[in-house]
Parts: C-alpha cells; structure tokens; sequence
C-alpha cells in the first residue's frame, strides 16, 4: 500500500476529529478568557450516509413543490414549466457536483463558506453565508408520498372522471396551450390585470420568472455539504458522492414528473393558480395537486394531501433550522469574522459550544427566524414573506456562482498539485496521485464538472441579475426592487468591509488573501471495495450468472436507500 493509502488509513482510524483549516481556524488560545475551562465544541459524528440522503431530500420537499409548482404552471403553461424545472434543475445540479466534488476530497465543517475562503479569498468566503434517523424516516415517506402522487394523476388523467372533448392533452389544445400566452405583472385594486405583456415577450419573461420560482423550491441541495461534519462513515464509503448524486436524481426527477402529470390534469388558466401566483404564497386550495383532485370530482384526496403538504412544510423546516444552525455553528468556530468586543466574542464562543455533540445555542437562535412565518397570516404581510423569498433566492444563487467560482480555482490547484507544480507539496509524505481526478481512487468527480462549472455560474449571475425585472416595469416599484437587489451590494459592502479591516481603506494595497490550502485535512482516497456505487460483478462473462446476483442487490440497494 502506497503512502497515499498508508495515510489515508492512519487518519481513518485516528478518533480525533479532522483538523480544520490554518486559514479559517480559530485560535482559540488567543483573545479574553471566557472559561475557565474550554468549552466542547465539537459535533458528533452520528450520521449515516442515508440519513445524509434523506436529510438533504426532505430539506427540498417543502411548500416549494405544492404549491410554488402551480404558480410555475400558471405563469409558464403545462409545457413550458416543465422546460423551466429541467433548465433550473440543470443550473443547480452543476453547483451541488462542484461542492461534492470538493467536499469529497476535503470533508470540512462548514465547506459551503471555507471553501471560498480557501481557494478564492478570505473576504469572499467569510461573508458567503453570516438528527438523522428521524429524518430519514420523514424522507422516505416524502418520496412514498411524490411516487404516489405521480401515479395519483396518470391515474386521473387516464380515467378521466370529468370527459374533455381533447382527450388527455386537453390542457395542452385551445383555448389553452403548451406554455402561457402572456404574464401579468400586476393587478389594479379590484384584482383586475393592469400590466400584462402577452406575445414572444410575454412567453419569455413568464418562463424566466418561472425559473426564478423553481429555485425557491430547491434551495436545500448544499445539505450534503453541511452535514459532512456529523456523517461518521465519510472516510469508508461513498457518502458525499452517492448523497450528491442521489440528491440531484431524485429531486430532479420527481419535481419534473410531478409537474408533467398534474399539467394534464389542471389548465394554466385557473383562478386559484392565478391567485397564488399574483400573491406569492397560497393556502391548500391554491395547491395545483389538490385541484387535480377537485376538478376531477373526486372527495377525500384533497383533505388528506392538505394535512400531508403541512406534513412537509414541518419536517422541512425541521431540515432548514438544522441547516442553519451547522451553518452558524460552522461561522462562530472562525474568531476573525467577528467583531473583537468582548461582547461580541462572548456570543461567539456561547454559538460555539455544543452539549452531547449538538450546538443547542445555535439551534436556538437559528429557531427565532421561523417567526417570520406567521407573517403569511394576512393578506400584506404575505406580499412581504414573498419579497422576503425573492431576496432569499438571490442569497443562494449569489453563494451557488461563488461556489462554482471556488470550483475552478480548485480544479486549478489540484491539476497543479497532482503535476507537481506546487513546490511546498514536493517536500511533504504527501501522495500527488491523491489529487489526480483521473486516480481510480479519486473520491468523486463528474465528467466535464469544470465545464458544468461555468454553465452554473452563468445560470446563477443571469437569474440574479435580472430576477427582478417586474420592478422597472410602470410605475417602478421601488420596494421590490430592493427586495430583488439588496443582496447583490451587500455582499459586496461585506467583502469591501473586509478588506478595510485588513488592509486599510486604500484599494491599491488589497490582496487576495487564500491559502489553497492542500493537506488539512489530507485528501481522502476511496478504496475500490469501497465504491458501493459502482457495480463489480463477480461473474464478467456471463451477467446473469447465480453469483452475480448478491452483488447486483447491493447495487440496487445503494441507490435506492
């Protein structure tokens, strides 16, 4: 066994937890003395790769997908939506291979912000972003729930309990169509249309507001990422990579499906679809599934999707509060982001500390930002909680270009590193094939990612930029242009800021500050007994050969759980 292996298995068995980067770490010797003694500060290691799976898959299936989807079929058309989902898909599954690529090979706590850090600059990572059996169960019950669904509207559309002159592509034929004839951008006081743009135009800029609404619902995909942290099987199987991958599928597939067959079921034009595209969030009745249900006259189905969509809006929430606070625990383990005040540095060290593995204070803050959602219990304030997700949308698509961003930088110095191009590695016991991502023990990698890569980050920066362009239609809307661009110069302000602190207020004397650090932690190395996702028959010659058969089960089996 080669160094790389010889390494690799040191660290495998060494129970310490992995050492976190030089660049980004805090020392926590240094500053006031808040204790005595040091608080636990660690997270525990109690993750499988399934519960990785199903965490991320349910932290997608939310209200995202019952009711946002109506409004994507409202605003697109039947057709056109499900165009919009793949295009969207396309853009998201590009980021999350770039992220799993890198937290594959280097499983760090809060890789969605160290990473930048670590390959781009300090002052771009650092303002990126300021359980498990449960949840594995509440995951599969999900995606029961989705093939269920699925199979619920070819049924209908199949039966057709209510007759169509058209047959089962009725919404698709006159007086509708395969994709929406014009969009309204608003409504006047009696909730008549005021401002609609119909032709090409009209069909264009419905798909991309559609587009900007299918990233709302799946936002979620980075928590394979975030929870590298907690899965204790990271270094013996493929938990990054098949939870990457699984993620990407399974999401992708089901929201595209779902939306296909409940196009056939419920034309465009409904007025409860148009209500809830007009006022950003709905109520059950608004739900596109639920009014398959209804229209087709059948009783019962849509009480029981109604309590099941809160059903996941909770566990989903459950996820997101999860999410968050890693995030934040991840953020106050780094003493340089925060303000030197005593104060200050109190909070950070009380966000820090965790109790039997788990970071109670910042679950419980984290907790304080679900209030928010009682603002959908009227009218106005649920035109805010919709602005508030627009802004949130572009928080994400801001950190998904950055992370694709970070992808090249690292693609650059791993190509450099595994060529011997980097003199400090040189020196070191350090394997250099370990960073060859043509390695058969290379962790994770996807054909052409540095390809994928660029394709993301054009997607992102495009749906950013111009997500909010209803505000410059007549009369200008100043509140939801703020709402759509706010984020865009505060991210900036935050890099500025941190550059100023460093550096001083003169731009000429700025540098770059990242340390491409390579060997903290080691790179992983997967052994080939290991790769569960790949299928070794134990018979070449012939497929169906008895002997083939256990470990084609297991194949099967490692996608499927």
């Amino acid at each position: 066994m080669n160094e790389a292996f010889e390494l690799n298995q040191k660290h495998r068995n060494d129970p310490r937890p992995p050492p976190t980067p030089p660049d980004v770490s805090p020392q926590r010797n240094a500053g006031p003395d808040y204790n005595d003694e040091l608080p636990e500060t660690e997270l525990k290691k109690v993750l499988t790769e399934r519960h990785v799976n199903m965490i991320a898959f349910s932290a997608c299936i939310g209200t995202g997908l019952f009711l946002q989807s109506g409004k994507v079929v409202f605003l697109a058309g039947p057709g056109l939506a499900v165009v919009a989902y793949l295009l969207s898909g396309s853009i998201i599954w590009s980021v999350m291979g770039s992220l799993g690529e890198m937290t594959a090979l280097f499983p760090i706590q809060g890789g969605i912000f160290v990473f930048p850090t670590r390959f781009l600059d300090e002052g771009v990572g650092l303002p990126v972003l300021w359980y498990g059996r449960l949840e594995y169960i509440f995951g599969c019950i999900k995606m029961f729930f989705l093939s269920g669904l699925i199979l619920f509207n070819v049924i209908v559309t199949t039966l057709q309990r209510v007759p169509h002159a058209n047959g089962t592509t009725w919404t698709y034929d006159d007086p509708y169509s395969f994709s929406s004839k014009n969009i309204t951008i608003r409504v006047d006081s009696h909730d008549k249309d005021s401002v609609v743009v119909k032709g090409n135009a009209g069909i264009f800029l419905a798909m991309w507001t559609a587009m900007t609404t299918i990233v709302f619902s799946m936002i979620g995909f980075e928590t394979v990422s975030i929870t590298a942290a907690e899965c204790a099987p990271l270094r013996s199987t493929e938990a990054i990579k098949m939870g990457t991958r699984k993620i990407c599928i399974r999401v992708f597939t089901l929201y595209t499906l779902c939306v296909l067959v409940v196009g056939f079921n419920v034309p465009y034009t409904d007025s409860n679809l148009r209500q809830i595209a007009l006022n950003s969030f709905g109520q059950g009745q608004n739900s596109i599934y639920i009014l398959a249900a209804v229209r087709n006259n059948i009783h019962g189905w849509p009480n029981f999707f109604c309590g099941f969509f809160i059903f996941c809006a909770t566990t989903a929430g459950i996820n997101s509060l999860y999410l968050s606070s890693r995030i934040l625990h991840a953020l106050a383990s780094i003493r340089e982001v925060w303000p030197e005040n005593i104060i200050f540095q109190g909070i950070r060290a009380r966000l820090e500390r965790t109790t039997w593995g788990v970071p109670h204070g910042a679950v419980s803050v984290s907790w304080l930002f679900g209030l928010l959602a009682f603002l959908s219990t009227k009218q106005t304030p649920n035109i805010q909680l919709g602005r508030l997700a627009t802004n949130s949308v572009v928080s994400m698509l801001i950190v998904y270009a950055i992370v694709c961003v970070t992808y090249l930088r690292f693609y650059i110095c791993i190509e450099k590193a595994a060529t011997g191009q980097i003199q400090s590695l040189n020196h070191t016991a350090q394997d250099l094939s370990a960073y060859n991502r043509q390695n058969r023990h290379y962790p994770f990698k996807s054909r052409g990612q540095w390809l994928k890569a660029c394709y993301g980050i054009l997607g992102c920066c495009l749906l950013a930029f111009f997500n909010g362009w209803r505000s410059f239609v007549t009369p200008f809307s100043a509140a939801d242009f703020v709402a759509s661009y706010i984020s865009i110069p505060v991210f900036c302000f935050l890099i500025v800021a941190y550059h100023v602190k460093l550096d001083g207020w003169n731009p000429k004397e700025w540098r770059l500050r990242n340390s491409r650090e390579l060997l903290q932690p080691p790179p992983e190395v997967v052994l080939l007994e290991d790769r569960v996702g790949s299928l070794r028959l134990a018979n070449d010659t012939t497929l169906f050969a008895r002997e083939n058969f256990l470990p084609v089960l297991k194949w099967i089996w490692a996608w499927l759980k």
